[in-house]
């Protein structure tokens, strides 16, 4: 793990895409087969980053892309935190407490 203060060393979407044609070679034959096929990685690469993003799991910095902790998701709303708070649940006042 990371020391106190530190933060994650960045990738950018190539080495993403390097990391899933390896994936491709020792396990594609669970994926399917547009997945499978030459230059794949780059489409697949793009849709993971998307998702990652959205999920607030990964943060964009121009072209270097820097993973960040789930935990981050839930930080409290004007602590000073960076990360933003994660939306109430639908049909609640936004509180785990409220009965």
């Amino acid at each position: 793990g990371l020391a106190s203060g530190q933060t994650a060393p960045g990738l950018d979407a190539d080495a993403i895409a390097t990391l899933l044609r390896q994936a491709r070679d020792s396990q594609g034959r669970y994926w399917r087969k547009s997945a499978r096929e030459p230059g794949a990685e780059h489409e697949l690469a793009a849709l993971a980053i998307q998702r990652l993003c959205q999920l607030q799991l990964l943060a964009r910095d121009g072209d270097l892309l820097r993973p960040l902790p789930a935990i981050a998701r839930f930080a409290l709303a004007g602590q000073g935190n960076a990360a933003p708070a994660a939306p109430p649940l639908s049909g609640s006042s936004g509180s785990l407490f409220d009965l």
